[in-house]
């Protein structure tokens, strides 16, 4: 016959948590600090002192709180003595002086209108082993507090007053160290705007290179990360020195709601509270912004999430970065936006554009005066309407005809090396595709140039020879057409007997002059350069500002040099 009778399950604590206790804490100075702070701070102390012996083996932790009335809790795993409200504030667990378990602490105290007493604890204490004798300690002079001493481990002792001075510099109780008075600051000091929320005083700080090294939440003292606390990024402004980032940091008044992991306090607990905190984070970023009455240069999602909170921010400057063309082997340079002239603004996608057609372009716009209407695309500006409104040159085609033959280069046929065309032809146009707001295809837009770049992508310290055109009739400056193509192609080699970067680019450069020069002159003008090119670069370095010598090469061999 079977029992009916229910079986019962009940949370408690087993003896071999007990055994454990030990390995609850890490053990570090730190930690064993702010326990003991944290401690003295809930004992309603208002001054702190602390003080190392002069064989800097024993660290002393004394405040003049309500002190310790029932020393039977000190080692009752859980428990605390601390009153309700207290519990339902902070969440005290009970388990604080189990980080001095391997540091042989000794604790005085006297609760008001008690007698002192004092305990000297070892690890079997600490793991339920053996009981601890409390004696009574009738030379401790002060009517109330608690004094915490406890040793020093090899593994803290040089690094004791980096810890102290940590632990105590947003700790909001004043405390000395040997007599001194230590840096103590309020955890918001610089912030720009403070705001009081459920407990917590919410700050924020705005940098244009911030530092992300600053824990999160300050906990009286106990400095805690907590990733998820907003940030708000600006696109890059006209003043190099404007914010470009703004976060907040949050520091404990008396919030119950806020949890703790237990029993370090290391972390935050992920509970509804930490989503609404973060909301409201968010909210007091949008109006320390809109407070400041700066404009700065925020996205369209971020402005739009600000007016959904209710908050409207300083107007748009509807700034732009002017466009720079890419190279081939690096990111481009950084230019300070500025304000267009948004009627006749173009913007240039170069994430569509290659380096050789972003070079090229380049190459026409400045021949036809028209390089400072074009802007590069800034992906945080669309949904704005006055940004989404502008062309966008989304592709390049070249053509070019020579006597009565034509030919269109496009990227696909650059790839495939389809290109009839090299040096000098009678004309070259390039067609732009240039795409506009509520138009599925991109329109095309002709531009004459002087020169256009055909060969694909990324040269490099290969032997690939860069292929362009230059129109018959055009002045064309070599210097910068060599520049152009060594921007378009050149890509550096990071083999292991690959020469600097420099190095590199100089040798691409001498060969892309040589080709250049040969194209629009002829072998031995481009031979009589490349000679003057390492005569200047390799020889007259070598020498004397007073050598006066003659080189002779003839069928190709060096015949004779004579000093003159």
């Amino acid at each position: 016959m079977t029992s009916s009778r229910k079986q019962t399950i009940r949370a408690r604590i087993a003896r071999e948590a007990i055994a454990k206790v030990m390995q609850f804490f890490d053990g570090t100075l730190a930690q064993a600090l702010h326990e003991i702070l944290q401690n003295a701070r809930r004992s309603g102390a208002t001054s702190v002192a602390i003080t190392r012996d002069r064989a800097n083996t024993r660290i002393t932790v004394s405040d003049d709180g309500r002190g310790i009335g029932d020393p039977t809790a000190l080692l009752a795993f859980g428990r605390s003595g601390w009153p309700k409200d207290l519990h339902g504030a902070e969440h005290p667990a009970g388990m604080g002086i189990f980080s001095l378990a391997r540091r042989s602490p000794r604790i005085r105290s006297r609760a008001a209108g008690r007698a002192a007493w004092s305990v000297l604890l070892g690890e079997d204490h600490f793991v339920g082993r053996a009981p601890a004798a409390v004696a009574a300690d009738p030379g401790w002079d002060r009517d109330h507090g608690t004094d915490v001493t406890f040793s020093v481990l090899p593994t803290d002792s040089c690094w004791i007053p980096t810890v102290i001075a940590d632990a105590v510099r947003h700790y909001p109780i004043p405390v000395t160290v040997n007599g001194r008075k230590p840096e103590q600051t309020d955890f918001l000091e610089d912030a720009v705007r403070t705001e009081t929320w459920r407990g917590l005083r919410v700050g924020v700080f705005h940098s244009s290179s911030p530092n992300w090294t600053t824990p999160a939440v300050n906990f009286h003292g106990l400095h805690v990360a907590f990733s998820d606390l907003p940030r708000v990024q600006a696109l890059p402004g006209a003043d190099a020195d404007a914010p470009r980032t703004w976060w907040t940091l949050a520091d404990v008044i008396d919030c119950p709601d806020l949890e703790l992991t237990l029993p370090t306090r290391t972390a935050i607990v992920q509970t509804p509270f930490t989503a609404e905190l973060v909301s409201e984070a968010t909210r007091i970023i949008y109006r320390a912004i809109a407070a400041a009455g700066q404009a700065p240069r925020l996205g369209y999602e971020t402005r739009t999430k600000a007016a959904a909170a209710g908050i409207a921010l300083p107007a748009d400057p509807r700034h732009l970065t002017p466009w720079e063309p890419k190279n081939a082997r690096d990111a481009k340079p950084l230019n300070r936006p500025r304000h267009p002239d948004l009627q006749h603004a173009v913007l240039v996608d170069d994430d569509e554009l290659d380096a050789a057609e972003s070079q090229t372009l380049a190459w026409a716009a400045k021949e036809c005066g028209s390089l400072g209407r074009y802007w590069d695309i800034e992906s945080g500006l669309r949904g704005y309407r006055w940004y989404d409104e502008l062309p966008c040159i989304v592709g390049v085609n070249i053509h070019m005809r020579s006597g009565t033959r034509t030919h269109t280069s496009t990227r696909q046929t650059r790839r495939n090396g389809e290109s009839p065309f090299r040096g000098a032809v009678d004309e070259i146009e390039l067609e732009l595709l240039v795409k506009r707001a509520g138009c599925d295809a991109p329109g095309k837009v002709r531009i004459p140039t002087s020169a256009a770049l055909l060969s694909p992508e990324g040269g490099g310290t290969s032997e690939i020879e860069p292929v362009f055109v230059t129109r018959r009739d055009a002045p064309i400056d070599r210097g910068a057409l060599g520049s152009a193509l060594a921007e378009a192609y050149f890509q550096p080699s990071f083999d292991s007997d690959a020469d600097s970067v420099d190095t590199q680019l100089r040798d691409y450069r001498r060969r892309v002059a040589y080709i250049v020069t040969e194209l629009l002159e002829s072998r031995e003008a481009a031979v009589d350069a490349d000679l003057r090119e390492l005569m200047t670069t390799c020889i007259l370095p070598s020498m004397s500002g007073e050598s006066n010598v003659d080189i002779e090469i003839r069928n190709g061999a060096l015949t004779a040099i004579r000093r003159i």
